[in-house]
């Protein structure tokens, strides 16, 4: 089973959202998006290929949609990881995001592949203990927030 690694951009986008979220919603609310969120990036360990292509966002990367967001990841066959590059709102111009990242995100999954294959397992994965043998959801559902 792959393990799933978020970039720094896609750490500080989950914990952006889930900032706005407690500022902006009821607690129950907020939980229950950021439950949503983990259960899409665990779904990506148990199916890296859930993903798909999806013109919109990338021409280059898988995205994932949940709820009001897009994760947008690259699957590694070579170390058997997902890395998240990017949990963005899917109303943002997640397509020019992506474009303007490009060469960080490049350089990001060459960092992750040297890491993985060297043997340094200190980067930023999602916890063990929210890693659930399901299949997580993949809804587009209302409930998200603009930047």
């Amino acid at each position: 089973m792959p393990q799933v690694y978020l970039t720094p951009t896609a750490l500080e986008d989950f914990d952006e959202n889930d900032e706005f979220s407690k500022d902006n919603w009821r607690e129950e609310v907020a939980d229950k998006y950021k439950s949503d969120l983990e259960a899409a990036l665990n779904k990506l360990g148990f199916d890296p290929e859930a993903g798909r292509i999806k013109e919109q966002y990338s021409e280059d990367y898988p995205a994932l949609s949940v709820r009001n967001h897009v994760i947008i990841y690259q699957y590694e066959k070579s170390i058997d990881a997902v890395i998240i590059l990017n949990i963005l709102n899917g109303s943002w111009n997640v397509k020019k995001i992506v474009n303007d990242r490009a060469a960080e995100i490049k350089n990001e999954i060459a960092f992750y592949i040297d890491k993985v294959q060297s043997g340094e397992f200190d980067l930023p994965t999602i916890p063990s203990n929210t890693r659930q043998n399901d299949k997580g959801r993949d809804r587009d559902d209302d409930g998200g927030h603009e930047k």
